[in-house]
């Protein structure tokens, strides 16, 4: 299954959602921890982090394919800054 992991970083803190999860990784000089949303249907995937004023410090959503694809994103009403990060099948960010 490959992941494809939006991080958000900078932004002014609030409540996380409730179906918020975390997902752990592993540097060489340290874990990090992101509260992540799970964007695991089409809709949810087309919707991604459109029209957000805001997301906490060190959240973001993470974006799961049922198949290896070649994902192309358009960033369409985004009004944060983000950054992207893409984990491949092996759990390496690529």
């Amino acid at each position: 299954m490959k992941i494809f992991y939006t991080l958000l970083t900078g932004l002014t803190l609030f409540a996380l959602p409730s179906y918020a999860e975390p997902l752990q990784i592993e540097t060489m000089k340290q874990t990090l921890v992101f509260d992540v949303e799970i964007a695991d249907t089409q809709e949810e995937r087309r919707i991604g982090l459109m029209n957000r004023e805001s997301l906490p410090n060190n959240g973001g959503m993470l974006f799961i394919f049922e198949e290896v694809i070649f994902a192309q994103f358009w960033m369409k009403d985004t009004k944060i800054p983000l950054d992207i990060l893409y984990i491949g099948e092996d759990g390496i960010i690529k």
